[in-house]
């Protein structure tokens, strides 16, 4: 027998460091509900050439979510070294100058003013990280050591998880084996309650009744008022329920969840629709009550 699969919250963070002869990467990742897996990579522009590997790592470890990803890049060993850009600084006061000569006001423009204009100042040059074989491999340790810790915390609250789902989905099975054990008994007393309704009107009509007819509209309604289909299949749901938390399906156990939810919901709304019986009635809007706590915590899960 495989192992049990493992249930993944879509909620966690990660942060994981590596660190080689010249630099020290550090990858942090959070993740929030989502329908489907997006991945938002907050990367520094130096740092751009790393986006497919990232997004790569991430996709193959979760299926579901809103991922923030981000990694920074720290040179060991000092200070980095600066990299002016003279001409596009040039550039700059070119342009103050030809302003102020436009507009008649002085340009107040200085050096050190110059130095904090984008562009003008950098560090690590883009190109030299990009060749630097040390960055990929680096960048790939502190964004596994992240994914690691990630899907732990995701575990772990997808355990959480799932024990309250299954709480849930034991009191479901407790409504309807009630219902179910005490189908034939409620059908009787429909029988009996429809049959006085019947004798009550056949007592006032004045005219001609065809019995033949009213047999059949006396079954139609009969077989209008029985839920044995409903029940079976509402059956049917809650077993595929503990199997997808067991890990007996291979789906996403979340999309899952989510849809035999809806399956579960529609059962129990046609239940409540055709029996006006008062137990079942109850039951039925304290299975709607669960079923919307169910929902509740199905978003959560992966």
């Amino acid at each position: 027998m495989s192992a049990a699969k493992t249930i993944y919250s879509m909620t966690g963070y990660g942060r994981g460091q590596s660190a080689g002869a010249r630099f020290r990467v550090t990858a942090e990742l959070r993740s929030v509900n989502g329908r489907f897996l997006e991945i938002r990579l907050k990367l520094p522009r130096m740092l751009s050439f790393l986006e497919p590997k990232a997004r790569q790592l991430v996709e193959k470890q979760l299926q579901r979510g809103v991922v923030d990803v981000s990694l920074q890049v720290q040179p060991l060993g000092g200070a980095v070294e600066a990299n002016l850009n003279l001409p596009l600084a040039k550039a700059y006061a070119a342009m103050a100058t030809e302003i102020a000569r436009a507009t008649g006001v002085p340009d107040g423009l200085h050096a050190v003013a110059l130095l904090k204009l984008p562009g003008v100042v950098g560090g690590e040059d883009a190109s030299l990280l990009e060749q630097d074989e040390e960055i990929p491999e680096l960048a790939a340790a502190a964004l596994t050591e992240a994914l690691g810790q990630l899907l732990t915390m995701r575990a772990s609250e997808g355990a959480k998880l799932a024990s309250v789902i299954e709480r849930e989905l034991a009191e479901l099975v407790n409504h309807r084996a009630w219902i179910h054990g005490h189908r034939e008994e409620l059908n009787e007393k429909y029988f009996t309650k429809l049959q006085a309704r019947v004798q009550d009107w056949l007592g006032k009509a004045k005219g001609g009744v065809d019995e033949s007819r009213l047999h059949q509209e006396v079954a139609f309604y009969l077989d209008r008022s029985d839920v044995t289909e409903e029940i079976d299949r509402l059956g049917s749901h809650l077993k595929q329920c503990e199997d997808a938390l067991s890990g007996l399906s291979n789906k996403s156990v979340g999309k899952r969840l989510e849809f035999l939810a809806q399956e579960l919901g529609r059962e129990v709304n046609t239940i409540g629709a055709k029996s006006d019986q008062l137990p079942v009635t109850n039951l039925v809007l304290e299975m709607k009550l669960v079923l919307e706590k169910i929902r509740e915590q199905v978003q959560n899960l992966e």
